[in-house]
Formats: C-alpha cells, sequence, structure tokens
C-alpha cells in the first residue's frame, strides 16, 4: 500500500521537520480501502461504532498506566482510515490490538460486550488480535520502514500479552525488537539534539520510557541482562502537559513515577545478573534509592486503606485511576524491594540454623566478629524483605475485593499482576519456612501465604494464578508444620519429604514463564526453556538468577 512504503530514515530531524505528529510522509496517496484491500482482515472488526466505542473506552480506562499509543496521532489516523482516506496497514493493526485490549477491560454487563460476537472476553479479544498479527504480517512482507507508529504498535502489543501472561517469551522477543527499532530511529537520544515540535520530541520519549519499563521489568521477571544499561541512553522523561488536557501539569505523575522507578530497577537488575560478586554496600544503596523514591512518591498516590478503597469504590474514572495507579506502583515496588534483598535474607536463615552447630565449637575471634557483622547484616535484608512482602500482600488482598466489587471496573484486568507479585511474595516466605520452620516469625510467614492461596482462589481460571496455586500447594508440606505426606507419621525423615515435593514441583510450570501446553500463536524466537517449565526457585535456589551470591 503507498501508506506503507514510509520514509525508511532513523534521523529524527527529518523525521521531525514537517511538524506533523505522524512519522509517515503526508504526500501518501490514499488508497481506497472499498477495493477489496484486506476485506478479509476488515470483515472480522464489528461495525464502526462499535470499533469507536472500542477505542473511546481504550482511551479512557485502559491506559491508565501504559499510555503506549498516543491518542491525538492515532485518532486521526483512525479518522482517516474509516473515511477511506488512508489503508495504513499500521492503523489496521493497532486499532485491532485496542480493541482487544479494550475488550479485556470492560466490566461484565457492560453494553459493548453485548455487541460483539459470541465468546468469551478472552476469545473475542484472541481474535482481534489475530486481526492485528495478520495486518502487521502484511505490513512488513512490503515495508521495513520504521516508525513511532510501528514502535506504539509493538508496545500495545505487550500490553494486550501481559493481560493473559501465556505468550511470556512472545513478549521477550518484542521487547528486543522494541530495543532495536527504538535505537535505529534514535529514540535512545533525547529530541533537544534535533529541531523537531514540541509533542513530537514529547511522544518520542514517551515511547522510549515505555521501552525501558518494558525491558527492566522483563528482565527482573526473568532474571536476563539488559540490552541497554542506564549509560546508553539521555533520553529525558516526558515532562510536558497539554493544559487542555490538564491545567494542574500533575496528571502523568503516577507515571513518570514508574519511569523512574524502572530507572533504579535498571541498576538493580545489573547487579542481580552479575556473574561477579556484589558487595553488599550496593544492596544497600540501590535501597536507599527505593525508599527515596517511595517518599517521593506523588500524594496523589499516598491513600491510606481508607482512601484506597474509596477512590477504588468510586464511580469517577478520575478517582479510581488514582487509586488503581496507587496499587500498581506501590505493589511493583514491594516486589522489587523484597527482591532485591530475598538472597541476603536466605543467607541470614542459613546461618541461623548452624548457629547451634557453631556455638558448640571454638571459633577463632576474629573469623566470629566477622561472621556476627555479615550475619547482622543478612538479618537486616531478611527483616526488610519479610516487612515488603507483607505490606505487598496486604495491599493487593485490600485492593483487589474493591476493584472487582465496582460495577465499572468489575474486570481484574487492572489488577492483572496482583497474583503473580503475590504468588513472588508467597514463595519468599515459603523458602523462608522450608530453611527454618521455626524461626522468629513463622507463624506470620504461613497466615501470608494462606492470605495469598485466598487472593489466587479469587484468580480462578487465570493461567498464571492457576499455575501459582499449584505450586504453593506442592509445597506446602514443606512450609505447613500441619500438613504431611501421604498421611505418613510426623516422624518422617524430612530430607525424604523434601525430595519428594522437589520432584512434584520441577515438573510444574513456574508461573510466568511458558510452558509446552501454552496455547496461542509461537514466536518465531523460542527459547531454551519455552517448551518446558521453567526451572523452579526452590529447586536453583542456590543458583538464584534474581541475584548473585552476597559477598562483605
Amino acid at each position: 500500500a503507498a501508506t506503507d512504503a514510509r520514509d525508511g530514515s532513523d534521523d529524527p530531524e527529518r523525521s521531525g521537520g514537517s511538524g506533523s505528529l505522524s512519522e509517515a510522509s503526508e504526500d501518501d496517496a490514499p488508497t481506497d480501502i472499498s477495493r477489496g484491500f484486506d476485506d478479509d482482515l476488515l470483515a472480522q472488526l464489528p461495525a464502526i461504532h462499535v470499533i469507536d466505542g472500542l477505542v473511546d473506552y481504550y482511551q479512557n480506562f485502559c491506559n491508565w498506566m501504559y499510555r503506549h499509543v498516543h491518542p491525538g496521532a492515532f485518532g486521526a489516523a483512525w479518522a482517516r482510515f474509516k473515511d477511506c482516506a488512508s489503508a495504513d496497514r499500521l492503523v489496521l493493526a493497532t486499532l485491532s490490538v485496542v480493541m482487544a485490549v479494550a475488550v479485556r477491560y470492560l466490566p461484565e454487563r457492560h453494553a459493548l460486550l453485548s455487541a460483539l460476537p459470541n465468546g468469551t472476553r478472552e476469545e473475542i479479544g484472541e481474535r482481534f488480535y489475530q486481526v492485528a498479527c495478520e495486518a502487521l504480517a502484511r505490513y512488513r512482507a512490503e515495508s521495513r520502514a520504521l516508525s513511532l507508529e510501528l514502535v506504539e504498535l509493538l508496545l500495545i502489543r505487550t500490553h494486550y500479552l501481559t493481560l493473559s501472561k501465556n505468550e511470556s517469551e512472545e513478549i521477550w522477543a518484542i521487547r528486543g525488537e522494541l530495543v532495536s527499532i527504538g535505537t535505529a530511529m534514535g529514540l535512545h537520544r533525547d529530541p533537544t539534539r534535533w529541531r523537531m515540535p514540541r509533542e513530537l520530541a514529547e511522544r518520542r520519549r514517551w515511547a522510549w520510557w515505555h521501552i525501558v519499563l518494558l525491558e527492566r521489568w522483563q528482565c527482573f521477571l526473568f532474571g536476563r541482562p539488559l540490552s541497554v544499561g542506564s549509560h546508553h541512553f539521555d533520553t529525558l522523561m516526558p515532562s510536558y502537559v497539554d493544559p487542555n488536557v490538564d491545567k494542574s501539569g500533575r496528571l502523568f505523575l503516577p507515571n513518570i513515577h514508574m519511569f523512574k522507578l524502572a530507572d533504579i530497577l535498571g541498576d538493580i537488575v545489573d547487579d542481580a545478573v552479575s556473574i561477579r560478586p556484589v558487595p553488599y554496600s550496593r544492596v544497600l544503596e540501590r535501597d536507599r534509592e527505593l525508599v527515596t523514591w517511595m517518599e517521593d512518591l506523588p500524594r496523589e498516590l499516598d491513600l491510606d486503606e481508607y482512601r484506597l478503597a474509596r477512590s477504588l469504590a468510586s464511580p469517577i474514572p478520575s478517582d479510581m485511576r488514582l487509586g488503581v495507579l496507587s496499587v500498581i506502583i506501590r505493589t511493583s515496588y514491594y516486589h522489587i524491594r523484597f527482591t532485591l534483598h530475598r538472597p541476603y535474607a536466605a543467607t541470614a536463615s542459613d546461618r541461623s540454623t548452624d548457629s547451634s552447630k557453631k556455638a558448640s565449637g571454638v571459633e577463632k575471634n576474629g573469623s566470629h566478629n566477622a561472621n556476627h557483622d555479615h550475619h547482622a547484616r543478612m538479618a537486616q535484608s531478611l527483616d526488610t524483605a519479610a516487612s515488603a512482602a507483607d505490606k505487598l500482600i496486604q495491599l493487593v488482598s485490600q485492593a483487589r475485593p474493591d476493584v472487582l466489587g465496582n460495577a465499572s471496573l468489575a474486570a481484574p484486568a487492572h489488577v492483572h499482576w496482583g497474583p503473580f507479585h503475590c504468588f513472588s511474595a508467597a514463595m519468599f516466605f515459603s523458602l523462608q519456612l522450608i530453611a527454618d520452620p521455626n524461626q522468629p516469625g513463622a507463624s506470620l510467614f504461613r497466615t501470608n501465604i494462606r492470605r495469598v492461596l485466598d487472593i489466587l482462589g479469587m484468580s480462578r481460571g487465570v493461567h498464571i494464578a492457576d499455575k501459582a496455586s499449584d505450586m504453593l500447594l506442592a509445597l506446602r508440606p514443606l512450609y505447613d508444620a500441619d500438613v504431611d505426606v501421604d498421611g505418613e507419621e510426623a516422624g518422617v525423615d524430612r530430607e525424604h519429604t523434601k525430595e519428594q515435593v522437589i520432584a512434584l514441583v520441577k515438573s510444574l510450570a513456574f508461573p510466568y514463564h511458558d510452558s509446552s501446553a501454552s496455547s496461542g500463536v509461537r514466536s518465531h524466537h523460542e527459547s531454551p526453556r519455552s517448551n518446558g517449565g521453567a526451572v523452579s526457585p526452590i529447586v536453583a535456589r542456590h543458583n538464584s538468577s534474581s541475584a548473585s551470591s552476597p559477598s562483605a
């Protein structure tokens, strides 16, 4: 199509010199879509008024955290498309993913759902998503041009895929593609290096920081190295807000604060996946950065339990938005913080179980003092990690019923990371109990695991929640003192029990990782582990990808 034949130059000055928000040439000859152009794909879309309703719903309710698609540029492109002034396949693909995402956010009994074809919201969303994939494939068969429109399409694809979390390796592959395209387009350099309209510059900044957020979160989840370090780019965070959209200028402060958390996360991941020992002083330095970040939380997000409940139960979208963003951003912080300290907390547990043995032996004073100091540091990490994991579970357990109880928000998409956050916290507590079932706080740890199982039960039917429940229940004989294995007496050797449980856990798929039974269209990119369950944390406990070995 003529509209697909874009200028492939990655020179931002040339791309932005026209003053248009679109990086496509405005001189491209329009193609009349009534001539049979992609009619097989268009036939799979609903009526125009339903499409408009889904687009409006996406803009109003689905992009609170991830502003992947520029509203003004996409709105103008969609208007041209439906007026037959354009047949741009990128517009068709982006439109289809926008609808796929919107369907996943629609509450039950919403009028738009009744106007869509029969099927569950997951089935309807998947049909729209497959239309997008086919439109993108056809675009790429004719053009290899790079543009902001392509970047935004790939970003919103990851939004859709994270809602189901069935294709985590596909998200990883798209992440790599986005990093390659973004750097090729110069998005990693701040737009002030070139002359371009302010709104285009801001659009480029939003796109780049969404790439950074995506990559760092995925690296954090998988325990894989970053492709782009903080010293590889100088793009500033977005700062301008159109007064016509928000006169206060504070509308996007939550999003910017999430970008700041991603900035800190990059350094944490760098240390975590390092093959060299990491000084414990570095961990404390990163922790101080996290604490400072939390202290600087925008006041709109610093909600106590009552104000959070009011926001989540409110029928006013602006109030709901702040409540949802408060939960998303704070749970991400707690997850990162307890993960930062988790390996050192495990070391503290190991040392506490060995303390009685050492007490009966003779130890040199110098060695004893050094070990005591090191153990004190590890105990500090255990306290910090346990506190963060406890607060995470408490926040999700409070927020999830309020979200699901709001008729305007009664879909789990807004808190779709909640089950995985809670599973990670519960795994931390279970590993602590497996290492030392009688340690101080053991009762609290078990209570938190039971709370997480209740939270996961509220998401029954969601793949990630079901896999998380299966793993926690499989581990139960090792962390719950009241449970026997196969009805055997309490005197059964604990090591034999542990071997049995670990053998079972090894057969289970880790919640965020792809399994051999994963449904959907497979990516051309296959991870070495994508055809089977990932190594469980309990199996790889002393070889964790989440952090390197503690070092004094």
